[in-house]
């Protein structure tokens, strides 16, 4: 008897969850401890993926209660994505949509604490994000195929552009091996393309590096969305290798624009290091789409 309000609970949870917040939001609820399917959810997983274009993207966040740690909730909470990204790739044959999975960790806040925890923050949501508007975006890097769709971003000021001068000049006084997060320079979702307010960073480095020809050095991409699967699906190619991709872009910007390619390299870091972990927002997933310089030798 103690359990059956719970029970009720999670009942209404599961009738709910199909219209939340629309027909472009699926919410998925969970046992204590729990990330496995029910035939229930997947019959719902299949009726949203049904419904995806090849144009849109699946957002799966995953995300648990207070009850345990900090670091284990994190962990289920990704374990619950990653078994729902699962089972989307192998109903998905024939179709291309980016999927993008984060584990967001628990959410916090509940004012009174019980061991029954909180059974609505035990959840994945499924979000169908349709293509945005397109946008004719004037960047010097070669141009993807088709339109660019981006975030709407300012442009930086000319004190940010100050400040970050005078953190790349830190490259001249970094030892071997050592390296520099450049947060500022940043890309489009899922794809290798740089979004326009990275540009100019991307020039203020580019002059340094024309100023400091000893200096040899290694691009390092970054994705952000996944924990250790590796890399991530390149939507301008539609092949893994996205965080490759875009070290290669800044490299071959740079070459086009006067650097030698003897002084530098590029790779492909993954997932393996993200700046921001769990990412609990739109900006953090914006911070981890990045790059990094490395120094070689100087």
């Amino acid at each position: 008897m103690y359990y059956k309000p719970l029970f009720v609970l999670l009942i209404f949870l599961k009738a709910f969850s199909s219209f939340a917040e629309g027909a472009d939001t699926l919410k998925l609820f969970y046992a204590i401890g729990k990330y496995d399917l029910s035939q229930e959810d997947m019959t719902r997983i299949a009726g949203l993926v049904d419904s995806l274009a090849d144009t849109d993207t699946l957002k799966i966040y995953g995300y648990a209660d207070y009850l345990g740690d900090e670091s284990d909730n994190v962990s289920l909470s990704f374990d619950r994505a990653r078994t729902v990204k699962s089972y989307v790739i192998s109903i998905s044959a024939g179709k291309n949509f980016l999927i993008i999975t984060a584990g967001k960790g628990e959410i916090s806040g509940a004012r009174k604490r019980t061991r029954e925890g909180e059974p609505f923050n035990r959840r994945v949501e499924l979000v169908r994000s349709m293509p945005l508007k397109k946008t004719t975006v004037s960047a010097k890097l070669p141009p993807a195929k088709g339109s660019h769709s981006i975030y709407t971003a300012e442009m930086p000021t000319n004190r940010q552009l100050k400040s970050f001068k005078a953190k790349i000049n830190a490259l001249a006084n970094l030892d071997k091996g050592s390296s520099i997060a450049l947060p500022e320079i940043t890309f489009q979702p899922g794809r290798h393309l740089l979004n326009p307010e990275a540009m100019p960073y991307v020039d203020t480095l580019l002059t340094y590096l024309k100023t400091h020809v000893n200096l040899v050095f290694e691009i390092q991409g970054h994705i952000c969305c996944v924990i250790n699967e590796g890399d991530s699906q390149d939507y301008d190619t539609g092949q893994n290798g996205l965080s490759t991709n875009r070290a290669k872009a800044v490299y071959d910007y740079f070459a086009q624009n006067g650097i030698s390619t003897r002084r530098m390299s590029y790779k492909g870091l993954g997932s393996t290091d993200p700046k921001v972990w769990p990412e609990m927002s739109e900006h953090d997933r914006y911070l981890n789409r990045r790059v990094e310089i490395l120094v070689i030798s100087k």
